[in-house]
Protein backbone atom coordinates (compact mmCIF):
# COMPACT_ATOMS: atom_id res chain seq x y z
CA UNK A 1 0.00 0.00 0.00
CA UNK A 2 1.22 3.19 -1.27
CA UNK A 3 2.12 6.06 1.73
CA UNK A 4 -0.69 8.18 -0.25
CA UNK A 5 -3.35 5.41 -0.24
CA UNK A 6 -2.44 5.20 4.21
CA UNK A 7 -3.07 9.26 4.24
CA UNK A 8 -6.33 9.03 2.35
CA UNK A 9 -9.26 9.28 4.63
CA UNK A 10 -12.95 7.64 3.96
CA UNK A 11 -15.82 9.59 3.91
CA UNK A 12 -18.58 9.04 7.03
CA UNK A 13 -21.66 10.52 7.79
CA UNK A 14 -21.95 13.04 10.04
CA UNK A 15 -23.33 12.15 12.99
CA UNK A 16 -25.29 13.88 15.74
CA UNK A 17 -22.15 13.96 18.07
CA UNK A 18 -19.93 15.17 15.58
CA UNK A 19 -22.37 17.76 14.35
CA UNK A 20 -22.30 19.09 18.00
CA UNK A 21 -18.70 19.19 18.50
CA UNK A 22 -18.68 21.10 15.37
CA UNK A 23 -21.06 23.70 16.27
CA UNK A 24 -19.16 23.91 19.84
CA UNK A 25 -16.35 24.56 17.65
CA UNK A 26 -17.43 26.62 15.12
CA UNK A 27 -18.38 29.08 18.10
CA UNK A 28 -14.41 29.04 19.35
CA UNK A 29 -12.64 28.63 15.86
CA UNK A 30 -14.57 30.35 13.47
CA UNK A 31 -13.80 29.03 9.86
CA UNK A 32 -10.58 28.57 10.82
CA UNK A 33 -10.86 24.59 10.04
CA UNK A 34 -7.23 23.12 10.40
CA UNK A 35 -8.02 23.99 14.22
CA UNK A 36 -10.89 21.43 13.77
CA UNK A 37 -8.71 18.59 12.73
CA UNK A 38 -7.31 17.03 15.78
CA UNK A 39 -11.01 17.04 16.91
CA UNK A 40 -11.64 14.94 14.33
CA UNK A 41 -8.91 12.55 13.23
CA UNK A 42 -10.77 10.78 10.94
CA UNK A 43 -11.79 13.99 8.59
CA UNK A 44 -9.61 15.54 6.16
CA UNK A 45 -9.34 19.60 6.57
CA UNK A 46 -11.03 19.83 3.07
CA UNK A 47 -14.22 17.25 4.35
CA UNK A 48 -14.46 19.46 7.43
CA UNK A 49 -14.74 22.62 4.76
CA UNK A 50 -17.20 21.08 3.34
CA UNK A 51 -19.85 20.24 5.74
CA UNK A 52 -19.48 23.45 7.00
CA UNK A 53 -20.25 25.06 3.34
CA UNK A 54 -23.05 22.02 2.53
CA UNK A 55 -24.64 21.97 5.71
CA UNK A 56 -24.26 24.39 8.73
CA UNK A 57 -23.76 27.35 6.21
CA UNK A 58 -26.60 26.28 4.03
CA UNK A 59 -29.28 25.60 7.52
CA UNK A 60 -28.42 29.32 8.32
CA UNK A 61 -29.00 30.46 4.48
CA UNK A 62 -32.41 28.38 5.21
CA UNK A 63 -33.19 30.05 8.32
CA UNK A 64 -32.82 33.49 7.22
CA UNK A 65 -34.73 32.80 4.14
CA UNK A 66 -37.80 31.49 6.03
CA UNK A 67 -37.48 34.35 8.27
CA UNK A 68 -37.48 37.35 5.69
CA UNK A 69 -40.44 35.19 4.16
CA UNK A 70 -42.57 35.55 7.50
CA UNK A 71 -41.36 38.79 7.33
CA UNK A 72 -42.91 39.82 4.40
CA UNK A 73 -45.73 37.89 5.10
CA UNK A 74 -46.13 40.38 7.79
CA UNK A 75 -45.80 43.63 5.94
CA UNK A 76 -48.30 42.46 3.41
CA UNK A 77 -50.66 41.98 5.98
CA UNK A 78 -50.11 45.21 7.67
CA UNK A 79 -50.63 46.76 4.30
CA UNK A 80 -54.18 45.30 3.10
CA UNK A 81 -55.27 46.37 6.12
CA UNK A 82 -53.74 50.00 6.09
CA UNK A 83 -55.33 49.89 2.48
CA UNK A 84 -58.79 49.37 3.83
CA UNK A 85 -59.11 46.03 2.40
CA UNK A 86 -60.73 44.17 5.26
CA UNK A 87 -62.72 42.05 3.87
CA UNK A 88 -59.44 40.10 1.62
CA UNK A 89 -57.75 40.49 5.00
CA UNK A 90 -59.82 38.44 6.82
CA UNK A 91 -60.31 35.58 4.52
CA UNK A 92 -56.89 35.08 4.13
CA UNK A 93 -56.46 35.10 8.02
CA UNK A 94 -59.25 32.50 8.01
CA UNK A 95 -57.02 29.83 6.29
CA UNK A 96 -53.94 30.82 8.48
Amino acid sequence: MSSTQQNKKVYQKWNTQDKKLFIKLHKVHGTAFEKYQSSFPSRTVQQIRSFYYNEINQQKNNRKKSQKNLDEAKESKTNRSENGDESLHLSIDFFE
